[in-house]
């Protein structure tokens, strides 16, 4: 008697019930076409090994278990195109070995039909996983930020059997340009990596233009490698270097002043592996991004303290922001924008009043007067005003303080400015003018509550505004707001607001590098390459 091999052992009965289960009869009918040579084992593979996808079961079941890759006894030129794209993957930011390759490269030259059952069946599970993860982002790494789960896509089993397998694969990817930008630089730092990186710089005192000192030549060597310094070897700090240190600056969020200080210091000893994962990690988010360039847009990057007016993917507009705090973090999500509001009044949230408002209150019942903050017994326009100075704030709790609605009114003093920009979200976060414009001076911009304060809002306004039916102007905009009357202006048509977090991203100068303000690129570092 032979001895099945391990895990090899398929009961016949249990064989021809799969082979024979997409048409719904017990047997398999006489077919027109002699099976493929694969079928049996294909089959006996499916059913011994433990753990199997149903879906990939349903998959091959369907097709009368016929191979996608296998041809003539050997891998398929649609199987050589998608090893390819599986031992390039890394060029995508992704992890070649992810998707098997070091198991289908054992294989590839295989004969025996049990080899090529494996092969078959790992270059079907490395592309289905290879066309998710590069065409929608992997699953664990959007729950970890909490972006919307994408809905699985017909498009990557389309594409089993399509025959211009390569351009296929291709348009998988987001086909935006600063994606195709951020890969370039991925392969740009990639090669400064394999020629050893650039030196660290020794800590010292600051330096500016005209002094001299004993690291600038290691500063020349490494602002050469990725901000074009003159080469030369000269200690003193002149102004061909002080232009390469701005420009290193210019891409570091860091204010362009040419004067070499700790965080400068800080930002050129990272060293070029870590500037390559946080590439990666950015690659990654773009991914979990569904919607195209068209049409006009508002975009605000979340580390780079940037908001960006696009139409069909130019840069129309762009202005500086302030974000939420460290323990209030701005969400990246996507919306439509609505409707705005000039001279709004501030309904101010519950946590709000508990955390800053109440102990205020407890020590005088009228501090939130000069603030121009009213009480009233609801949400309504019309309901009672309260005077703060009859109640005992000593007795005030959480919960009996959700009796109560604290509202400023409109003017200078508001909180959200003279205009907010309204895309109703689950995070009751938007875009508002502000009444503490200092901010805007620093560097870091981290003091919201978690709505995005605008530099420019009435210029911000005019050009969400120009399109609509007459068209705002800047004088418009103004006026309205001399006006002091609370206006809401619908748009004809909803604009798309994308709230990003990308800490590198590519301009015409080359690649920036934000800060990670909310420690989001440690944890997604974990999750796409362990540890």
């Amino acid at each position: 008697m032979i001895q099945a091999k391990p895990n090899r052992l398929f009961p016949a009965f249990c064989l021809a019930l799969l082979m024979a289960a997409h048409s719904g009869h017990a047997a398999p009918p006489a077919a027109k076409t002699p099976p493929s040579p694969l079928a049996r084992p294909l089959a006996t593979l499916l059913a011994a090994e433990p753990g199997t996808d149903t879906n990939l079961v349903a998959l091959y079941r369907a097709k009368g278990f016929k191979p996608f890759w296998i041809a003539g006894g050997e891998p398929s030129a649609r199987a050589k195109v998608l090893r390819h794209f599986l031992d390039d993957a890394g060029g995508e930011g992704l992890r070649p070995e992810d998707y098997g390759t070091e198991a289908i490269g054992r294989l590839w030259l295989k004969s025996d039909p049990d080899s090529l059952a494996r092969l078959e069946l790992l270059l079907t599970q490395g592309y289905l996983r290879y066309a998710a993860d590069v065409g929608r982002g992997r699953d664990a790494a959007r729950r970890l930020e909490e972006q919307a789960q994408a809905t699985p896509s017909a498009a990557p089993r389309k594409g089993l059997e399509t025959p211009g397998l390569a351009p296929f694969l291709e348009h998988l990817a987001p086909q935006h340009p600063e994606y195709a930008a951020l890969k370039q630089a991925l392969k740009d730092y990639r090669a400064l990596a394999q020629q050893g990186g650039w030196p660290t710089i020794p800590s010292g005192p600051t330096l500016q233009p005209g002094m001299s000192d004993p690291r600038i030549p290691s500063i020349r060597q490494r602002l050469a490698l990725t901000d074009a310094a003159e080469p030369g070897h000269g200690k003193t700090y002149d102004e061909a270097l002080a232009a390469a240190v701005k420009r290193f600056q210019k891409r570091h969020a860091l204010p362009p002043q040419g004067v070499i200080g700790p965080e400068t210091l800080a930002a050129l000893n990272v060293p070029v592996e870590q500037r390559i994962r946080q590439i990666i990690v950015n690659l990654e988010r773009w991914r979990w991004l569904s919607a195209d360039r068209a049409g006009r847009q508002i975009w605000v990057n979340i580390p780079s303290f940037t908001l960006w007016g696009l139409q069909d993917g130019a840069v129309e507009i762009t202005m500086p922001v302030v974000v939420g705090k460290l323990d209030q973090p701005t969400p990246a999500f996507d919306e439509r924008l609505e409707y705005l509001e000039f001279n709004p009044d501030w309904h101010v949230p519950h946590d709000i009043a508990i955390n800053e408002y109440l102990p205020e209150l407890r020590k005088n019942p009228a501090s939130l007067k000069p603030k121009h903050i009213r009480f009233f017994s609801g949400g309504a326009r019309d309901a009672p005003e309260i005077d703060p100075r009859g109640i005992d704030w000593n007795l005030m709790t959480p919960a009996t303080m959700e009796r109560y609605v604290l509202r400023q009114d409109p003017g200078p003093w508001n909180a959200l400015g003279t205009v907010k920009f309204m895309f109703p979200n689950k995070y009751n976060v938007y875009l508002h003018d502000t009444s503490e414009p200092r901010f805007f001076a620093r560097s870091r911009r981290t003091y919201s509550h978690g709505c995005v304060r605008v530099g420019q809002p009435y210029e911000l306004a005019a050009w969400v505004l120009a399109k609509e039916n007459p068209p705002w102007t800047l004088e418009r905009v103004q006026a309205t707001i001399a006006s002091g009357e609370h206006t809401s202006v619908a748009l004809a048509k909803a604009m798309p607001v994308h709230l990003i977090y990308r800490t590198a991203w590519v301009e015409g100068d080359g690649v920036h590098f934000a800060p990670d303000i909310y420690n989001r690129d440690g944890a997604l570092e974990r999750v796409l390459f362990g540890g």
